[in-house]
């Protein structure tokens, strides 16, 4: 993959983002939909930025989604992840801004989902620059204890969930906070059937489960 595929796929995604938001919002001076494409052009770059200049980790990021060996409760759970991450596009700019289903949040709770965000590109950006992420860690048969990895077993799951829930509140949108957390609940069952590999094929993995004992969350869960 060279880097001019790479821009016009970042270009292609952040584009149908902005029809989702404003297509579906039917407001295109809609304040907090401009704060999340600039948080959500952010967060894009966190995760490309670092792999950039290895062009063969870039590759196995774009088709990281498509591995012939994912076993079935794999694909089932990464379909239905698409399929509420979907819906969670879908469902915010409606709620939020075309209908007005959800009561506007205050100042200051849009104020932290804007730094939830910002806390969860910094995670991304953190966790390619190890360049070990996800189902990469099972295919190398390595297990990863560096950075991110000595605080929660499932950063990358973290920095979803965070989005997801961060997005959200940005957008003031309350029907958004609730798929936030199926989106949340669907990550975890996939920990559960990932964990299970991983316990068979990752070398040492059951001593670093034993050492990092928090799944998603520092010091709590």
């Amino acid at each position: 993959m060279n880097i001019e595929k790479t821009v016009f796929k970042l270009s292609f995604c952040l584009v149908l983002v902005i029809c989702y938001t404003f297509g579906l919002g039917g407001n295109w001076t809609w304040i907090n939909g401009w704060i999340f494409i600039a948080l959500f052009m952010g967060l894009l770059f966190a995760a490309v930025l670092p792999p950039m200049k290895n062009l063969r980790l870039l590759k196995r990021i774009f088709h990281l989604s498509y591995q012939k060996e994912r076993d079935f409760h794999d694909k089932i759970t990464l379909l239905f992840f698409r399929i509420f991450l979907l819906i969670w596009f879908i469902i915010m700019p409606l709620d939020a801004s075309r209908y007005n289903w959800s009561s506007e949040f205050p100042l200051w709770l849009s104020t932290i989902g804007v730094i939830g965000f910002l806390i969860a590109n910094v995670l991304i950006y953190h966790i390619f620059k190890q360049k070990l992420f996800l189902v990469t860690v099972v295919k190398d048969k390595i297990v990863t204890t560096t950075g991110l990895y000595k605080i929660v077993r499932h950063p990358m799951y973290m920095a979803i969930i965070l989005v997801t829930l961060s997005g959200a509140i940005v957008l003031n949108s309350t029907y958004g906070i609730y798929i936030s957390a199926i989106i949340a609940y669907i990550l975890y069952v996939r920990i559960i059937f990932e964990e299970k590999i991983y316990m068979e094929e990752l070398i040492d993995y059951r001593e670093y489960k034993h050492k990092v004992k928090h799944i998603l969350i520092p010091y709590v869960f």
